[in-house]
C-alpha cells in the first residue's frame, strides 16, 4: 500500500509538473504572439502614419517613403500571420481580421520599382485620409500604444470599418 501510495503521490508531481510547463509554453507563445504584433504590425503602422504626415508637411515630394511603409505593413502582416500560425495561437477570427488587413492596406498604391513614382491627387487623399482614420483609432507618431494583441485586433476592426 505505502508503495502505491508513493507512486500516486509520484505521479501527479509528475503530472503537475507537466502542466505547469506546458501552460508556460502557452503563456510564452501568447507573449510571442503579442510581441510579434506589436513589432511587425503597429509599429510600422505608427511608421505609416508618420511618413504619410512628413508628406503632408513636405508637399509630398516623396510619396515613395509613404509606399514603401505600406508595403512594410502588409510585410509585417504577412509574416505574423505566418508565425503566429505556426505555434496555432492564430484563432481563424484573427486570421480573418489579418486577411481584410491585408487586402485593407493592398487597395493603397504599390511601389513600381521607379524611383521617382509619383502619385495623384485622388491617392494622396486617400493616403491623407488613412493618416486622418490612424490617428482616430489611436495608431500614430506621439500618440502611445500598447504590445495587446486584443488591443491589435479591435483596433483593426475599427479601422476596416471606418
Amino acid at each position: 500500500m505505502k508503495k502505491y501510495s508513493i507512486a500516486i503521490s509520484i505521479l501527479l508531481v509528475m503530472i503537475i509538473v507537466a502542466i505547469s510547463i506546458l501552460y508556460y509554453q502557452d503563456d510564452k507563445l501568447n507573449e510571442v504572439k503579442s510581441d510579434m504584433g506589436s513589432r511587425m504590425i503597429v509599429s510600422n503602422i505608427i511608421q505609416l502614419e508618420g511618413a504619410i504626415m512628413f508628406q503632408m508637411q513636405n508637399n509630398w515630394n516623396d510619396p515613395n517613403n509613404v509606399i514603401e511603409k505600406v508595403e512594410d505593413v502588409i510585410e509585417g502582416l504577412y509574416m505574423t500571420r505566418s508565425v503566429v500560425d505556426q505555434f496555432n495561437k492564430l484563432s481563424s477570427e484573427d486570421d480573418e481580421v489579418l486577411m481584410r488587413l491585408i487586402r485593407f492596406y493592398e487597395r493603397f498604391p504599390s511601389y513600381s520599382g521607379f524611383p521617382n513614382y509619383s502619385i495623384n491627387e485622388k491617392e494622396i487623399k486617400a493616403f491623407e485620409k488613412l493618416r486622418e482614420n490612424l490617428r482616430d483609432v489611436a495608431w500614430g507618431m506621439n500618440i502611445s500604444y500598447s504590445s495587446s494583441w486584443y488591443e491589435l485586433i479591435e483596433k483593426a476592426k475599427k479601422l476596416m470599418s471606418m
